[in-house]
């Protein structure tokens, strides 16, 4: 997937949260200045695109992660064949939709090199961008698959 950091894809997760909806990165790819990271924030699960270290596009959910086992699944609706073009990016949980929220552009080539696939943590955020101080996923992560294509 870095060698397409836009297209329509697909990110499913099967996690365990405890009380308070659980916090941390669940999976994020590319570095500094190129990245995406699914994550939980303060039980809000929250999707962050950051293009060339600069502009940032959040999708979070209205309602925290109850506690338990969950699906979670981000859905990257891409806006067309050229490279660079802006996308939606679509929270589902448990087969629900909670949020949907625009990108409004993609960084048109590669993600950044000085950072890979990272699960459970993101060695490459910031502060900023991920709002925690400790990037280390505090619930289970059963599974994590990343489908390239549409998602919808």
């Amino acid at each position: 997937m870095s060698d397409l950091p836009h297209g329509a894809h697909s990110v499913t997760a099967d996690i365990k949260v405890g009380e308070g909806g659980g916090n941390g990165v669940i999976v994020a790819q590319g570095g500094r200045f190129a990245r995406w990271s699914l994550m939980v924030q303060n039980g809000i699960l929250t999707y962050c695109y950051t293009y060339y270290g600069r502009d940032r596009s959040y999708v979070r959910s209205a309602e925290p992660l109850r506690p338990g086992r969950h699906v979670v699944r981000l859905e990257f609706v891409y806006d067309g064949h050229e490279t660079g073009r802006g996308a939606t990016g679509r929270l589902i949980v448990d087969d629900a939709r909670q949020a949907e929220g625009r990108v409004p552009a993609t960084v048109p080539f590669r993600y950044s090199a000085d950072g890979g696939l990272d699960i459970g943590t993101d060695s490459s955020a910031t502060s900023a961008e991920t709002h925690l101080s400790d990037t280390r996923f505090t619930g289970e992560i059963n599974s994590v698959r990343i489908d390239l294509g549409p998602s919808h």
